[in-house]
């Protein structure tokens, strides 16, 4: 607290305290005589912040003055600046006016002095320039003329390209559209061979079908055939049989041939033992003698399938 204390402000505090102070004291023995006086015994922190504030404004008024004084130091410095450039301006300015005096006599001296070189020089530069204004008059239309060429030339070059790009695309229309032809021919022919692949597959099976029921019908007319030779071997295996049965009874074969109603209607009465036995065979085969070849054959032609 003590640290940053200087005589005056000590000295100030112990008169705000009420206490006698002798100017030959030193800062030690202000700050013990301020420790044992008794307003600091009484209220240590208001001493303190009385001192505190005391230091803060004498530190402040320290800050302000050398602030201040800086401040002076530098607005010196700056006048001592402006009135050197002033200065330095001035000297400048004069020596300027001294040398553009000098240059201003040495010119019109020499103008004096040229001035018979002068007309001759006019001349000379009027012909340089109406040289020169014609030299550039001929480059113009050189150029002029060179762009023209140049400008033909290239409208020329993309009339070729463009007349290449025609052809180009015509040509490549052109492939292409045979091309698209040539596919087109080419489905043609592959149309044209499926439908003859097509219509020759129809006539083979039309052919193999045409075999089939001409087959068909040869196996028919075989059976019916072999049907109608089976009649007669089935009416001779009959008699055969009719005879052996006969040998057996001992009857005459041609009695017993003879059907059971021819003896009805005569009016003839037998006994049932002298009645021959007619059996299953007997009456197949009778069936069979019943049936026409005919009608056979009607049957089975109806059992054809019509080509």
């Amino acid at each position: 607290m003590f640290e940053n204390a200087t005589k005056e402000d000590l000295v100030t505090v112990l008169n705000e305290m009420g206490e006698t102070v002798d100017s030959d004291l030193g800062v030690m023995e202000l700050k013990q005589k301020l420790l044992l006086c008794k307003a600091y015994l009484e209220d240590e922190e208001f001493v303190c912040d009385v001192l505190a504030t005391m230091i803060e404004d004498r530190m402040e008024k320290g800050y302000r003055k050398r602030a201040e004084e800086r401040r002076l130091e530098r607005k010196g410095e700056l006048e001592l600046a402006r009135i050197e450039a002033r200065r330095k301006t001035e000297n400048e300015t004069t020596i300027r006016e001294t040398r553009h005096k000098e240059e201003k006599e040495t010119r019109l001296r020499v103008e004096e002095e040229a001035r018979p070189k002068d007309e001759e020089e006019t001349r000379f530069k009027a012909e340089e320039k109406t040289r020169l204004k014609a030299e550039e008059e001929a480059r113009l239309k050189a150029e002029e003329e060179a762009k023209v060429v140049e400008e033909r030339r290239k409208a020329e070059e993309e009339k070729r390209v463009n007349e290449t790009i025609a052809l180009k695309e015509e040509m490549r229309l052109e492939k292409e559209r045979w091309h698209v032809e040539e596919q087109m021919r080419h489905v043609q022919e592959h149309k044209t061979r499926m439908k003859a692949k097509e219509q020759e597959l129809l006539e083979e099976e039309r052919c193999k079908r045409i075999d089939e029921q001409n087959q068909l019908l040869n196996e028919e007319q075989e059976k019916l055939s072999d049907e109608d030779m089976e009649i007669p071997q089935a009416t001779e295996k009959a008699l055969a049989f009719k005879s052996e049965r006969a040998q057996l009874l001992s009857v005459d074969p041609d009695a017993v041939a003879q059907p059971v109603a021819v003896e009805e209607e005569k009016g003839l009465s037998r006994d049932s033992s002298n009645v021959p036995l007619i059996s299953a065979e007997d009456e197949m085969f009778k069936e069979k003698e019943e049936t026409p070849v005919d009608v056979i054959k009607d049957k089975a032609k109806g059992n054809i399938n019509p080509l």
